[in-house]
């Protein structure tokens, strides 16, 4: 049996890993490994390689992912967080963006799924 209180502190903590470290871990063991290691736990990761919305500035992030044919699916949940994440944000303003898969690198313009995809691609 596990008390409340241990449960919570896990979670947090995990939370925290992923929200907080495991984004800046990744950077740069993608770049070493070519894509094959990162902290997502078997999870796919690419590299978002986008725009700032406000700064213009150019961002790299790191992003569990889902294929879907050719496209590729990521969800700006920010951990279940009710905002969503800065790189949804940017993606909108600037939609042109690189992707880094495996060390392969591509262009690919974002979009927002609508109406069946976007049913479809709820999990």
């Amino acid at each position: 049996m596990r008390a409340l209180g241990t449960t919570r502190a896990t979670r947090g903590a995990a939370t925290w890993f992923f929200l907080t470290l495991s984004p800046r871990v990744d950077r740069v063991l993608l770049r070493v490994s070519r894509g094959r290691v990162n902290t997502a736990l078997g999870l796919p990761v690419l590299l978002l390689t986008h725009r700032g919305a406000k700064t213009g500035a150019i961002r790299e992030t790191p992003l569990a992912y889902f294929a879907d044919g050719a496209a590729i699916l990521l969800i700006a949940s920010q951990g279940g967080m009710p905002t969503h994440p800065a790189w949804y944000f940017n993606l909108r303003a600037n939609p042109d963006v690189e992707v880094t898969i495996r060390g392969r690198r591509r262009g690919m313009r974002a979009r927002e799924a609508q109406g069946e995809e976007r049913e479809r691609a709820h999990v």
